[in-house]
């Protein structure tokens, strides 16, 4: 692990390197250009006279090729530069801010990958073993510097946190979420907009079971074509109010049994983009959702449910 950070940190370098050094040379055509240029014009004025009709237009086209070499060269000095800045952003760190809800011994890590880094108000924390005595005003960090392999119970049981946000958290390696945030009770806010998954997930089971205080979530930039199980995801979430699912690829999922069981105060959920040809078990799906007034799911397809007990008591 530590050659293969050393290597990610080693490309990096090269790449900003590279940047630099072309930006040099790019530097360096467009003054050999410019001092071209003022030279072939120096020469013609002393050999023909300035008020020479045929080294005015002499005069006029060098400049013309001057400004048009110049531009030439600006614009593929800014296309490079995009293409070395988007090179180097694939090394940017992994990073997830907390927030907790109360002062004292705090839990704020529990499984998958180890974070390479903690920080705490900017200092550095060496273990986290035995949690560490938080308040509300601390900014939390974790920091991956190497590849994220596994996510599962990542935060399981960690009652205090109450907002959670992803900056760039390259989980692309990872091929379960599945209790990643279960029981975590105070967790009020959490923006997924920066989690960055891939084909290899398989599994979202249990992921937000229990998570009593969450209003809102959206999963609208996760990649679940190979997801099969969504089973308990959401789960007892009884504050949940809004919800975006409308995106997730469910072409291989069997398992949504008790998928939104306890979510008494969501009132609507748009199933329409749901497929549920492979689908073999689904009970209790929407039981206890007391406030569900609308729900679209217009491609139900059971034809995969080989027993009925398994879409008992789905509402």
């Amino acid at each position: 692990m530590e050659n293969h950070q050393k290597n990610k940190k080693g490309e990096l370098i090269k790449s900003s390197f590279e940047l630099k050094r072309e930006n040099l040379k790019f530097l360096s055509e467009i003054y050999k250009i410019e001092t071209k240029t003022s030279l072939k014009i120096s020469n013609k004025i002393s050999t023909n006279g300035f008020n020479n009709e045929e080294n005015k237009e002499t005069i006029k086209l060098t400049k013309r090729k001057s400004v048009l070499y110049y531009l030439i060269i600006l614009l593929l000095k800014t296309i490079f530069f995009k293409l070395t800045h988007q090179n180097s952003i694939m090394y940017k760190d992994s990073i997830i801010t907390l927030k907790v809800s109360q002062s004292g011994m705090q839990n704020i890590f529990n499984g998958g990958t180890r974070p390479d880094e903690i920080l705490i108000d900017s200092e550095r924390k060496e273990s986290i073993a035995n949690g560490y005595s938080l308040n509300p005003t601390n900014i939390v960090k974790l920091i991956w510097t190497n590849d994220i392999t596994d996510c599962n119970n990542m935060f399981e049981g960690c009652n205090s946190i109450i907002e959670i946000n992803f900056t760039n958290f390259d989980a692309t390696q990872c091929t379960t979420t599945a209790e990643m945030f279960r029981n975590c009770q105070s967790l009020i806010s959490l923006d997924f907009s920066g989690f960055i998954t891939s084909k290899l997930l398989k599994n979202m089971a249990n992921m937000f079971l229990n998570c009593k205080s969450l209003i809102s979530l959206n999963f609208s930039n996760f990649v679940t074509s190979e997801v099969g199980n969504f089973g308990h995801m959401l789960c007892n979430c009884e504050s949940l109010k809004w919800v975006d699912v409308s995106n997730l690829n469910t072409e291989k999922v069997t398992l949504l049994d008790n998928m939104f069981k306890g979510c008494k105060n969501l009132t609507s959920v748009n199933l329409s983009n749901f497929n549920t040809s492979k689908m073999i078990k689904m009970q209790n799906m929407f039981d206890g959702c007391e406030s569900l007034k609308a729900l679209d799911f217009p491609n139900l397809d059971l034809t995969s449910v080989t027993n009925e007990e398994f879409l008992k008591d789905i509402f």
